[in-house]
């Protein structure tokens, strides 16, 4: 039989422990209010903008002395050797397409020798010429797609090519090639007592044609010393907004030039930007960073620039970024004033606010003691530090890899998917016990 003396034991026992345990409910809730955390999530950042581009190339104009019709004998973005023949001058329009006739031979001779070539080869496969085929037919699509229509003529004759070789493997065709090949030497002899030019206009130095001029060519190696400027990354990089407006005086181009010759495997781009464009591409990008570039008026796909410099002007209205390219094709030796459509690369990592970085020390694989910058982390009733590798910085947060390089961290783990991380407390450590 319990007394009145056990029962008041008893009652005085069970109070103290109520009373212990909402003591250590109220120290847990106070301890855990000195922090403040976030969980670790997957985020992706890049940053896309429309400005207006000026393009920058190194040019020389190719020039015609003599008087007649004027027959070119490559297309735009076709590459040329210092000397080489760009167009040549006719007596009449009869000469010059007699003479577009022999070139038209030349070529359909030369693939029939090759034909003839495969004809007699016992190694040359059905199987690789219908994969080839294949191939020749994508590439056409893809022209038509991005309406390249310079190159769809190539890319039809290359399939055509395809297709006859794969008639005589399969001896499907009964085609004499030989006698072929006779009857178009016979055809252009009939046009060679016509044909012959009376000068041809040749590149002053080697790069890629264009038969368009505007007015804004500039040949840096004979300016540069007006300009203050030179054609390369260091000095473009640096181009201030006096030199742009210089190169945006347009002039009349001599009367005499036929096209210009391209120079250099690069070509620079002055991308206008507002304020918040200036901000946005600083945060996502860095020089040297590779961008992707749309043209929507001009090429029908992306390419890609390197960006060399971001400028703020003091007063915000003259904002630019100095793009490098180096794509070449019938459109891009000749465009000038562009609408570029730009984006950044894309990051994807773990989004942390920038402050929840701490720099603290971590025990790496040498078993030696190194100081690092991470995160703490709450891992049940204590925290734990873990170095952070950050593979973007923006304004109040940073992207962390998930899955850094092996050798680069010290430590052996990093912070990961869904990890509460401390954003704000005080005398934070690692291993420290926080409830």
């Amino acid at each position: 039989m319990i007394t009145k003396k056990t029962k008041r034991i008893l009652a005085v026992a069970a109070a103290v422990i109520v009373a212990l345990f909402v003591t250590v409910q109220i120290i847990n809730y106070a301890s855990r209010q000195e922090f403040q955390t976030e969980i670790a999530n997957k985020f992706e950042v890049n940053f896309a903008f429309t400005g207006d581009a000026f393009i920058i190339r190194d040019e020389a104009y190719v020039y015609n002395e003599t008087q007649g019709v004027l027959s070119y004998k490559l297309t735009d973005g076709g590459k040329v050797n210092k000397g080489g023949v760009v167009a040549s001058v006719f007596d009449n329009e009869q000469d010059a397409a007699a003479n577009k006739e022999i070139a038209r031979i030349d070529s359909e001779i030369a693939d029939l020798n090759l034909l003839k070539q495969a004809a007699e080869s016992a190694d040359y496969g059905i199987d690789s010429i219908g994969s080839g085929l294949n191939t020749k037919m994508l590439e056409l699509i893809e022209s038509i797609n991005q309406k390249d229509y310079n190159s769809v003529d190539e890319r039809l004759n290359d399939m055509v090519f395809s297709l006859t070789e794969r008639q005589i493997l399969t001896a499907s065709s009964g085609m004499d090639l030989q006698a072929k090949i006779d009857a178009l030497t016979a055809q252009k002899g009939e046009y060679a007592t016509q044909a012959a030019a009376n000068a041809n206009c040749t590149a002053s130095k080697a790069g890629y044609f264009s038969s368009t001029v505007d007015g804004y060519e500039v040949d840096f190696a004979t300016v540069k010393d007006e300009l203050g400027l030179e054609f390369n990354d260091d000095s473009i990089k640096s181009i201030t907004p006096q030199q742009i407006e210089k190169l945006k005086q347009k002039k009349a181009p001599p009367q005499n030039a036929i096209g210009k010759v391209v120079m250099g495997l690069n070509w620079y781009m002055i991308c206008s930007l507002t304020n918040e464009q200036t901000l946005n591409l600083a945060a996502s990008a860095k020089t040297g960073d590779l961008l992707t570039v749309d043209l929507p008026f001009a090429i029908g796909q992306s390419i890609s620039a390197e960006l060399l410099e971001v400028y703020r002007s003091a007063d915000g209205n003259g904002n630019y970024a100095v793009l490098k390219c180096n794509y070449y094709d019938s459109k891009t030796v000749s465009i000038r004033f562009e609408e570029a459509n730009i984006s950044t690369q894309v990051y994807s990592g773990l989004r942390v606010s920038k402050q929840a970085l701490h720099d603290d020390y971590v025990t790496g694989t040498d078993n030696k003691r190194h100081r690092v910058q991470g995160v703490y982390t709450l891992y049940g009733n204590y925290l734990i530090f873990k170095q952070v590798d950050i593979m973007y910085a923006g304004a109040d947060f940073v992207l962390c890899n998930p899955t850094p390089q092996k050798g680069k961290m010290y430590a052996e783990t990093t912070v990961e998917l869904y990890d509460e991380v401390v954003t704000k407390g005080d005398d934070l450590y690692d291993r420290k016990v926080v409830r």
